[in-house]
């Protein structure tokens, strides 16, 4: 996996009591940690930019807005091929045992050679599925425009709060 850069704008200006902590318009410097075949993906912020160009070292994470992963879309899983190989694969072990079937209690030649080709397309089935979950690319995206939280994962113990100050956009 390709470690991504990642960069958050704050939106809202936060504040401990009367003193600006974060102002609106920061910029937070993180990487892409991991993503799986869900789309969930996990972002692990390193440093805060604020609007004078000062940086601040921190360690946060990012989440989506109900506090769980960021959630991005999925390309590249194959899923509407190895339907179909399965599909297929399924059909033709069942055409191969059933085609020719020999109604009488004796078990023929013909039997054996139906059930070896069943078998066989099968196996090529399951073969070609394996093919593809190892061959297959996916790529996770995240839209520029999500929306998420900023986590911050260490902080110091101090009595005041830290609050959002109320925007003055309309």
């Amino acid at each position: 996996m390709v470690e991504a850069p990642v960069v958050a704008v704050v939106q809202y200006t936060y504040a401990l009591g009367n003193k600006v902590v974060v102002p609106a318009g920061a910029r937070v410097y993180g990487h892409l940690e991991q993503a799986n075949r869900s789309g969930y993906v996990s972002v692990k912020f390193y440093e805060l930019e604020l609007l004078d160009g000062t940086q601040e070292k921190i360690d946060a994470v990012g989440t989506g807005l109900d506090l769980g992963p960021i959630k991005g879309k999925v390309f590249g899983k194959n899923t509407g091929r190895n339907f179909l190989v399965q599909a297929a694969s399924g059909l033709g072990s069942a055409a191969a045992m059933l085609v020719g079937n020999n109604n009488s209690a004796a078990f023929s030649e013909n039997d054996m050679l139906r059930q070896q080709v069943a078998e066989n397309m099968g196996q090529a089935g399951d073969s070609e599925i394996m093919n593809l979950a190892v061959n297959s690319r996916v790529v996770v995206t995240v839209p520029a425009d999500t929306k998420i939280y900023v986590v911050f994962t260490r902080h110091e113990q101090t009595p005041a709060t830290l609050h959002r100050v109320a925007s003055n956009s309309p």
